[in-house]
C-alpha cells in the first residue's frame, strides 16, 4: 500500500530538491501541506496534482 503522506524530507528526495527547497516551496510556491502537531507533511496525491499543474498537465507518472 502507497503512503498517503510524505515527510518534507520524502517529498525532497520525490521532486529531486533539498529540504529547504521544500519549505520554500510551501512558504512562497503554495505545496500542499498538513501540519501535524510540530510536524509537515505532504498529501502524495496533492503532491502529484502540484507538479503537474506547474507541468502543463502531463501525465505525473501514472
Amino acid at each position: 500500500m502507497e503512503p498517503i503522506t510524505v515527510s518534507v524530507e520524502g517529498a525532497a528526495k520525490l521532486l529531486g530538491v533539498s529540504k529547504p527547497t521544500v519549505y520554500s516551496m510551501i512558504r512562497g510556491e503554495g505545496l500542499p501541506h498538513i501540519k501535524l502537531n510540530r510536524r509537515t507533511v505532504i498529501p502524495v496525491d496533492k503532491l502529484r496534482e502540484w507538479v503537474n499543474e506547474r507541468a502543463g498537465g502531463g501525465s505525473c507518472g501514472e
